[in-house]
């Protein structure tokens, strides 16, 4: 995650993302988004400390200010579950069914108690009450919808598997009925062919089958042709099924380590180009509204306010308002030098920008292998040295082959690396004090008959 022109701010949110293990959490949510088309992220501060929370989109009910934005006004989560309770009267346990349900929107956050489910009327709504209730007052629902792949005008988009149902029950009944047919014929039957009585059978490779004579008794096997087709259609169905879903597998052994990362690319392209829309799903719809959401929770929390009670059982003492200020716990921020040797250890700052510039940075699909690094080490030095590029091209040119972020930097130290070797090589062949010199000058003075050999106090 960047934001251009606040370091402070983009160094914060890393560490409220590290903090509220987002990325976890991201994990669990996108699965759910595949299975089913969307999902729900929210957050919440709990004892100072940022938790990002994944909903199952299943028991959901999302309320939008702008269905074209999916900017939700509020979040009902709501689902029935059992518990285990002892019977009073008879000290058995009994199951009861009971609602669950939270309601998330622009200034409170409200869990009521569990409401035992009616079978027979479910029309009528049940009787909540109020189990507690925060006020955090932010203005806007803390919490995002994000769509799977975009459906304009729409509450869910699509799962991964859509378009591929059918094929998947097809697959699973031709693979279900070769199986049959291959397991029963494990059993094989047995053919007898006489004019006289059949005597009793007994089978297996213990017993004896006696047949009058001119008769004939043997086992009679399937060829197994059909469950051959079944399983070999089963798998061009699979192979269609993947393409429609833009999967690509991994066959392992087919040119593994042979190919660059290009071509390792062209071959996942139809999935990589599916990857592509789930990026911009999950973190332009997804990270980064919920982090901006976080940001200014935070701003709000740690300003001085006016906080109104929260609701009390009916026939208590209410509550007064009260000034209130937050604070969020983060971990410490760890400043090294150029060593890499620890200097201080430092409290983060959130910054002063708003954080509207906040943005996300994927890494490459694929790493580049060594083949990749040669390729394109070998290729910048002969541009450069051929003077098709200079210093500054050539470094960004391999610079992502070897997670170099900022190749700037890396040309000033290599620059300043060089005039340091230089200086030190013309230190030692022209430096020491005047030995060098003298030596030469000696050499001089024997070579033209003038010197003189001796007394080594004596000037030359």
């Amino acid at each position: 995650m960047t934001c251009d022109g606040d370091p402070e701010t983009e160094d914060w949110i890393g560490a409220l993302a590290t903090a509220s293990r987002l990325w976890a959490a991201l994990i669990q949510g996108r699965t759910y988004g595949g299975a089913m088309g969307s999902l729900a992220l929210s957050f919440q501060f709990l004892d100072g400390k940022p938790i990002v929370n994944v909903h199952d989109p299943r028991w959901c009910t999302p309320t939008f200010n702008s269905l074209q934005s999916l900017d939700l006004r509020s979040l009902e989560i709501r689902y029935p579950y059992q518990s285990e309770e002892r019977d009073p009267g008879t000290g058995k346990w009994v199951t009861r069914w009971l609602w669950y349900r939270r309601v998330i929107d622009e200034m409170t956050d409200t869990v009521y108690s569990p409401v035992e489910v009616n079978d027979h009327d479910d029309a009528e709504e049940p009787k909540w009450t109020i189990e507690r209730m925060a006020r955090p007052g932010f203005g806007f629902c803390p919490a995002v919808w994000v769509q799977n792949t975009p459906a304009e005008g729409q509450v869910d988009g699509d799962p991964d598997c859509d378009g591929i149902f059918d094929q998947s029950h097809e697959i699973d009944a031709l693979l279900s009925q070769s199986a049959f047919a291959i397991i029963s014929n494990l059993d094989p039957t047995v053919l007898i062919r006489t004019d006289g009585d059949v005597p009793p059978l007994q089978k297996g490779s213990n017993n004896m089958i006696k047949v009058p004579c001119n008769s004939d008794a043997k086992y009679l096997e399937t060829s197994l042709a059909g469950a051959e087709a079944g399983v070999g259609l089963a798998k061009d169905i699979r192979t269609w099924a993947l393409e429609v879903s833009q999967c690509v597998l991994d066959h392992p052994g087919q040119g593994a380590g042979m190919r660059t990362a290009t071509e390792i690319e062209r071959a996942y392209s139809s999935m990589l180009s599916r990857g592509d829309i789930l990026r911009e799903q999950y973190g332009q719809r997804g990270v980064l509204p919920l982090l901006e959401k976080m940001v200014r929770a935070a701003r709000m929390l740690g300003s001085v306010r006016i906080e109104e009670p929260s609701p009390v059982a009916e026939g208590a003492e209410p509550g007064v308002p009260k000034v209130v200020r937050y604070s969020l716990t983060l971990p410490p921020k760890v400043v090294k030098d150029e060593d890499g040797k620890v200097v201080s250890v430092e409290p983060r700052v959130l910054g002063d920008g708003l954080g509207l510039l906040l943005d996300l940075t994927w890494p490459p699909y694929f790493e580049p292998g060594l083949l990749d690094r040669v390729q394109a080490t070998t290729a910048a030095v002969q541009a450069k040295a051929g003077g098709v590029i200079d210093d500054e091209s050539a470094a960004r040119s391999v610079a992502p082959y070897f997670d170099i972020k900022d190749p700037l930097a890396m040309v000033r130290k290599l620059a300043k690396a060089s005039a340091d070797r230089e200086e030190s090589a013309n230190s030692a062949l022209f430096g020491g004090g005047g030995a060098g010199s003298g030596g030469f000058g000696s050499g001089g003075g024997r070579s033209g008959g003038g010197g003189r050999q001796g007394n080594s106090d004596e000037p030359h």
